[in-house]
């Protein structure tokens, strides 16, 4: 969920039209809690990623992504989209 929506309409997004949650889609977009992927699709009937979750949480009580975090999980590169968010949510415990 990293492309950044700031300007995109619900008719942007090629895979929510007719869908069940299109209008919770568009309102979370609107709120900017969450985005779509690159390829302008919002995949809403995959599961949620524990990164996708993370960022959510974050956006949605305000914490902002932190850029200067040094690794803390083995598994969550600094070149991972979702690192300084990631790192945020361990930070703001």
């Amino acid at each position: 969920m990293k492309m950044d929506l700031a300007s995109l309409d619900e008719n942007e997004l090629t895979d929510i039209k007719g869908h069940w949650a299109q209008n919770y889609i568009n309102t979370l977009i609107s709120k900017g809690y969450v985005k779509g992927y690159p390829d302008s699709t919002f995949r809403p009937n995959n599961n949620i990623k524990r990164s996708e979750c993370v960022t959510l949480i974050n956006r949605v009580l305000g914490i902002e992504a932190v850029s200067n975090a040094e690794p803390y999980f083995t598994d969550v590169d600094k070149s991972y989209w979702a690192f300084g968010d990631i790192m945020a949510a361990i930070l703001n415990n």
